[in-house]
């Protein structure tokens, strides 16, 4: 499969296995993410911005922003999701008249279990300090028992690194709510944008109401 920039400047291509589980489809959040970063690149990704994303799955967010000429993206994930990023990485590793991959120092997987410090540091070890980084995530706020690990992740990121998280959210429990309760105590959370539209699910043919959504955590004040 393949995302087309709104331009139609560039392309990620992507390899995906959903009957390896969740970690290896697209889903609805990381197209609207990019969407969205694609149409405020100045803002969100302006020159000499690098990017983390979390829950990176195959990848789409991240490499996206590599698209868009982030300085350097790091895709974390759990271990069962390397490969598969691995894979994907390569196969946008060569730009057009140039013969060497171009990815290879730009773009790389780690392994980062959402409220596992020792790999959280890892991870913050190979970050370039002379570079501003943001965060991007989308759908990570999917199943209640991993709310608390993502949630601390994310404040860790936000509150003690002073990174900025761009978090996608499809809107689908009510629950969903917790999290960002708990996001609202520690950090500011502001709503970028709201998508609601009405989309055919394949299993039953019928349209539901999706709403879809874009927060920026900051440090608060």
């Amino acid at each position: 499969m393949a995302y087309t920039g709104l331009c139609h400047d560039f392309q990620v291509v992507l390899r995906q296995d959903r009957k390896k589980g969740i970690a290896h489809q697209l889903w609805p959040a990381a197209t609207f993410l990019s969407h969205y970063l694609e149409q405020h690149v100045e803002t969100l990704l302006p020159p000499g911005t690098s990017v983390l994303e979390l829950g990176a799955g195959i990848g789409l967010c991240g490499l996206v922003c590599y698209k868009l000429h982030a300085t350097s993206v790091v895709l974390t994930d759990l271990p069962v999701a390397m490969s598969l990023l691995d894979t994907n990485v390569l196969l946008n590793a060569v730009e057009p008249g140039e013969q060497i991959p171009s990815t290879k120092q730009s773009v790389r997987p780690m392994v980062l279990s959402w409220g596992n410090e020792g790999e959280l540091a890892a991870v913050l070890a190979t970050m370039d300090k002379s570079s501003q980084w943001v965060c991007v995530a989308a759908d990570c706020v999917y199943w209640e028992a991993l709310f608390e690990p993502f949630f601390h992740t994310v404040r860790a990121l936000v509150v003690d690194h002073h990174v900025d998280v761009i978090l996608a959210h499809v809107k689908r429990w009510k629950k969903d709510e917790r999290f960002f309760k708990m996001c609202r105590k520690h950090m500011q959370v502001i709503q970028l944008v709201e998508d609601v539209s009405l989309e055919l699910q394949e299993h039953t043919q019928d349209h539901h109401r999706v709403i879809k959504r874009i927060y920026r955590l900051t440090a608060k004040v």
